[in-house]
C-alpha cells in the first residue's frame, strides 16, 4: 500500500525526503580533510600485535564506574612518508575518551587534566603539536582510555603542518557556529510567529503541544553551546527522556491537522509515556538506573519508531485531508530527524564513526516546518473565521426586521432631542448677534450729525451678511474659512465703530492656516468675537479696539480682543449672560477662553484647539 502512495504523489513525496539527505552529504562534504602530507590509515595493538584499521572504535558500555583496561595501539604511518620532510603536527578529526600519544617513551600530549569532555554535541578534533625529535615515518604509540563515554574512538591520523590543517578547524567550528545561529534565528522565528499568533487572539489550544516541542528544542540549543555542555556534560542523559514526549506532542498536532482522518495514536501513548518518563528520571537522580541505558533500551527507539511510524502515516493519509501540504512538510521533519537522530546516536555507542553531528540540521528543518505549518493553519482558520462570520451577518440581516419598530421609536426621541438643541442655538444666536446690531444702531442714532439714512443701509448689509456667514458655517463643506469669517465680521463693524469714535485695528491674515474639520466652529468663534466687541463698546464705552490673531510657539492659533480707553474690567462687578455665553461656546469647540483686565477696559484670549 505504502508503494501506490509514493507512486500517486512522488512528484511530491521524493523532494521532501530527499532534501535532508541532500543537506547531510553536504554538511560531510563540507568537513573533509583535503590537505596533508600523508594520512594514517593502520595501526597495531600492542598486546596482541594484530593490525587495526582506522578509524577506531571500541564499545565500552554504559557504567562509568567499571574498569576498563585501556587500548594501546601503535600508529603505522605509511612506507613512503620517510622520505618526506617531517611534519610539524597531527591532526585527528574526532576523537571519544581520554587519549595519550608518546614517541619514544616519552609523553607528548595527555588529555587527562586537560578539560576535554566528551562534549554532547560537539565533536572535538585534535590538533597536536608533534615532538622535535619526530622524523617523518616514526611510529607513535597511542593510549585510549574511558572518559564517561560510551565508546572509545579515533579518526584517521593526518600529519603535516598546521597551515594544513588550518581550514579543516576553520570549516570544523563554522559548521557548528553556523547551525548555531541558523538554529537559533529558525528558533526565533518560531516563537515570533506564535507570539504574533496570541497577540492576535489567533493562538488555539492546539498549539499548546507545539510550545512544548519547542521548550524541549530550546533546552536541546541551550545545551549544545559548548560552554554550557562542558559545564552539564551528562544533561543529555534525563533530556533525551523528553524525546518520545516531544514526538508524542508533535503528532498530537498533526492529528488535529488531519481533521480525524490521520491517527497515529499519540494521545493514547502520550500520558503512558509521560509516566514512564517521569519515573525514570526519578529513579535516575537517586542513582537506582543507569539513564544512558534507559536511553539505549527505551528512550532512543521509542522515539525513532514513533518519528518513523509518523512519517508512514502522514504520507499514506495525506491524500486524504484538506492540509495535504502540511502533512507533507511534517513527513519531511520527522523522516529528516529520524535519520539524523539515529546516525548521532548510533555515532555516540560507536557503532558509527564520523566526525559530523546531523541533528542540528533536522532541528532547523523541524522549526521552519512548524512555523510553516502554524501560519498555513492561521490562515486556513482565518477563511474559516471569515466564512462563518458571512453566515453570521446573514442571520443578523433577517433579525434586523424585528428590531425595526424599536428603531423608529428611537428616531423619534432623538428628532426631539435635535429640536431643543436646536432651538438653544436659535436663541443664543439670537442673544449674541441681533442684540449687538440693535445697540449699534441705538448708539448711531444718538449722533447729531449723521447720515443715518446711510448707515441703516450699511447695517442692514451687514446684517445680510451675516446670514451668509450663518448659511456658510451651517454647512459641511470642509471649505468653510475661519479667516473668511471674520473678514465678515470686520465688514460689519468697522464702520459704525469708526462713526462713534473707537479707533479699531484688525489683523487676522493668521487664521489663514486655520483649518477646522467641523465648520461649525467657525459661526462659534463668530458669535465669541461679536459679544466680546459688543461688551468692549457698550459696556466699557472704549475708545481704542484691538483684534488680533496670531500662532503661538505650541502651534495653538489664538485671537485676542484687548479694549482700552473707556472702564476697566472688573471681575467681581456684576456680569451679565454675554461672558457666560463666551464661555460656553468656547467650551464646545474645545477652545481655552480668558479675560483679563488691564488698564481702561480688559482683555479677551481664544486659544484654539489644533
Amino acid at each position: 500500500m505504502i508503494t501506490q502512495v509514493f507512486k500517486s504523489d512522488a512528484k511530491i513525496i521524493i523532494p521532501l525526503l530527499v532534501l535532508p539527505m541532500i543537506l547531510f552529504l553536504l554538511a560531510h562534504a563540507f568537513l573533509q580533510v583535503e590537505q596533508y602530507q600523508f594520512k594514517v590509515e593502520t595501526a597495531i595493538e600492542s598486546q596482541s600485535g594484530q593490525q587495526l584499521s582506522l578509524p577506531i572504535f571500541k564499545f565500552v558500555g554504559f557504567d562509568d564506574s567499571a574498569q576498563e583496561k585501556p587500548l594501546s595501539v601503535t600508529l603505522l604511518p605509511p612506507a613512503e612518508a620517510r622520505n618526506q620532510v617531517p611534519p610539524s603536527h597531527v591532526y585527528f578529526s574526532f576523537h571519544y575518551g581520554n587519549l595519550k600519544l608518546s614517541h619514544n617513551g616519552e609523553v607528548f600530549f595527555d588529555t587527562e587534566g586537560r578539560n576535554i569532555k566528551d562534549l554532547p554535541v560537539f565533536v572535538q578534533p585534535l590538533l597536536i603539536k608533534l615532538p622535535t625529535t619526530y622524523a617523518s615515518g616514526d611510529p607513535i604509540k597511542m593510549e585510549m582510555s574511558r572518559n564517561a563515554t560510551n565508546a572509545l574512538r579515533i579518526s584517521y591520523a593526518y600529519f603535516g603542518d598546521a597551515d594544513d590543517f588550518s581550514s579543516a578547524l576553520k570549516n570544523h567550528f563554522m559548521y557548528y557556529e553556523m547551525m548555531g545561529f541558523a538554529n537559533a534565528g529558525a528558533l526565533i522565528f518560531t516563537l515570533l510567529v506564535l507570539l504574533i499568533l496570541a497577540l492576535t487572539r489567533s493562538f488555539k489550544k492546539e498549539f499548546r503541544s507545539l510550545v512544548f516541542v519547542i521548550t524541549c528544542m530550546i533546552l536541546f540549543e541551550i545545551f549544545s553551546i559548548e560552554s554550557v555542555s562542558a559545564t552539564f556534560s551528562s544533561y543529555w542523559q534525563p533530556l533525551l527522556l523528553l524525546g518520545p514526549l516531544m514526538v508524542l506532542a508533535s503528532g498530537k498536532y498533526v492529528e488535529y491537522l488531519g481533521d480525524g482522518d490521520i491517527n497515529l495514536i499519540a494521545k493514547r501513548f502520550f500520558s503512558l509515556v509521560g509516566l514512564v518518563s517521569i519515573t525514570a528520571l526519578a529513579l535516575g537522580a537517586l542513582d537506582v538506573l543507569n539513564l544512558r541505558l534507559v536511553n539505549f533500551i527505551f528512550s532512543v527507539p521509542l522515539m525513532l519508531g514513533f518519528c518513523l511510524w509518523a512519517t508512514y502515516k502522514c504520507i499514506k493519509q495525506a491524500k486524504n485531508t484538506q492540509r495535504k501540504m502540511e502533512i507533507y512538510a511534517f513527513a519531511m521533519a520527522m523522516f529528516s530527524f529520524a535519520v539524523s537522530f539515529c546516525h548521532d546516536y548510533l555515532q555516540r555507542v560507536g557503532l558509527v564513526n564520523d566526525n559530523v553531528l546531523l541533528t542540528q540540521i533536522s532541528f532547523l528543518t523541524f522549526f521552519v516546518v512548524i512555523a510553516i505549518i502554524a501560519v498555513l493553519d492561521n490562515e486556513r482558520t482565518q477563511r474559516v473565521i471569515e466564512k462563518n462570520n458571512q453566515l453570521l451577518s446573514e442571520a443578523l440581516y433577517d433579525q434586523s426586521t424585528q428590531l425595526k419598530s424599536e428603531f423608529q421609536a428611537r428616531t423619534i426621541l432623538e428628532r426631539e432631542k435635535v429640536k431643543a438643541e436646536e432651538k438653544l442655538r436659535f436663541y443664543s444666536n439670537l442673544h449674541d448677534g441681533v442684540l449687538g446690531y440693535l445697540s449699534n444702531i441705538h448708539a448711531v442714532s444718538e449722533l447729531e450729525n449723521s447720515e443715518n439714512s446711510e448707515t441703516v443701509r450699511r447695517l442692514s448689509k451687514n446684517a445680510i451678511n451675516e446670514i451668509r456667514v450663518m448659511m456658510e458655517t451651517d454647512t459641511d463643506e470642509p471649505e468653510a474659512s475661519l479667516f473668511r469669517t471674520c473678514s465678515a465680521l470686520s465688514q460689519q463693524i468697522m464702520v459704525p465703530l469708526r462713526a462713534i469714535g473707537v479707533d479699531v485695528k484688525w489683523n487676522t491674515l493668521a487664521l489663514l492656516n486655520y483649518t477646522t474639520d467641523d465648520p461649525h466652529n467657525n459661526m462659534e468663534i463668530f458669535r465669541i468675537l461679536q459679544e466680546a466687541i459688543h461688551n468692549a463698546t457698550n459696556r466699557a464705552k472704549c475708545k481704542e479696539l484691538s483684534i488680533q490673531a496670531f500662532q503661538n510657539e505650541a502651534g495653538n492659533f489664538t485671537i485676542e480682543i484687548a479694549n482700552s480707553g473707556g472702564q476697566t474690567y472688573s471681575a467681581s462687578g456684576r456680569m451679565g449672560r454675554g461672558i457666560a455665553n463666551m464661555r460656553r461656546r468656547s467650551k464646545s469647540i474645545a477652545a481655552e477662553f480668558s479675560i483679563e483686565p488691564q488698564d481702561g477696559g480688559a482683555i479677551v484670549q481664544l486659544i484654539l484647539a489644533n
